[in-house]
């Protein structure tokens, strides 16, 4: 006859760092980023970062339009609000990563 092992139940652990998970912050950003969410002065705001003089906001605002891009709603919206037509220009920028930051967004 066979041995027959005893099935080990798992409880679920808690994170000992109290961190959340990227699972967590997918779905939060999922939830938090949706056409209603995303207003006028959101995008103007963007918009003020892209024609910055400092090169860290110009970067920071091509990653956030590069992040939100997988919405349709809000690529629209930037299209409409003439955003792309600020951004391109920038792919000939002095800066590096400004150049990077802004092929990312376009692509």
């Amino acid at each position: 006859m066979g041995k027959v092992k005893n099935k080990k139940y798992k409880s679920k652990q808690v994170n000992p760092v109290g961190l959340p998970t990227v699972k967590e912050m997918e779905f939060e950003l999922d939830e938090f980023v949706t056409p209603e969410n995303i207003d006028a002065g959101f995008i103007e705001s963007v918009k003020e970062k892209l024609l910055s003089a400092r090169v860290e906001e110009r970067e920071c605002g091509a990653v956030i339009i590069a992040n939100l891009a997988s919405n349709k709603e809000f690529v629209s919206s930037l299209i409409n609000k003439k955003i792309i037509k600020i951004a391109s220009p920038l792919l000939v920028d002095k800066n590096v990563a400004v150049r990077h930051a802004v092929a990312g967004c376009l692509r």
